[in-house]
């Protein structure tokens, strides 16, 4: 009886293993002069392809300003890996100002409230705004209020405060209200089956709007 002893070697990141082949070693196998052709478009400032595969939020000092990054990690034409930064976003939401309300009151209580969030008026920046609502046919827009902010951190800290903040005067609490239908709630105590079989609706091949009787094979 033959035996074979197999070794397991677990990888957790960093450095490559020792055998193991790499990205870079199936790339220089398989490049057939594409590394050549993208470091000559490089060289001259041309476009180059890139097939964008994932992508990721960032956080970096620009400037000394926690700015917003999106990274877009892929392939180039030789297969080596690349992650392009995109950096100038600002991130945004939109608030929408009440019917009937002042636009001067909404926003000066939209600007205490995001001051206080971010301790000061110089991490975001406020504009006001038309458009359609999201939900919805509308034939005008409407006002909005856009806060801009550094990062996508404060954004979540900002959307979550507003969101908080916004009035529910005409919401009414589900638990009061109580069911009140005298024609089904006292069936419903004496026999709880019926809910299963109200407001059936029946079709057959002979057509619809018949009674729920069965006069036909198909029925």
């Amino acid at each position: 009886m033959n035996t074979q002893n197999e070794q397991s070697t677990r990888y957790g990141g960093g450095k490559t293993l020792f055998g193991i082949p790499t990205s870079n070693n199936f790339i220089s196998e398989c490049d057939k002069g594409l590394t050549a052709i993208l470091q000559q478009s490089l060289s001259n400032k041309q476009p180059i392809h890139f097939m964008p595969i994932d992508v990721s939020d960032a956080t970096e000092y620009v400037n000394g300003i926690s700015s917003y990054i999106l990274r877009i990690y892929g392939r180039l034409i030789n297969g080596q890996k690349a992650r392009v930064d995109i950096i100038g976003i600002k991130p945004f939401f939109d608030v929408t100002v009440p019917d009937g309300e002042s636009l001067a009151i909404f926003k000066s209580s939209l600007v205490k409230i995001v001051s206080k969030t971010l301790k000061g008026t110089s991490k975001f920046g406020i504009k006001i705004i038309k458009a359609y609502p999201v939900h919805g046919y509308h034939t005008e827009k409407k006002l909005y209020i856009r806060i801009t902010t550094w990062n996508q951190y404060d954004r979540y800290d900002v959307l979550k405060v507003v969101c908080d903040s916004v009035p529910v005067e005409e919401y009414k609490p589900i638990d009061e209200n109580e069911y009140k239908n005298p024609l089904i709630a006292p069936a419903l105590f004496r026999d709880k089956t019926l809910v299963l079989t109200w407001d059936i609706e029946t079709y057959n091949s002979c057509g619809t709007g018949g009674l729920p009787i069965a006069k036909n094979e198909e029925d």
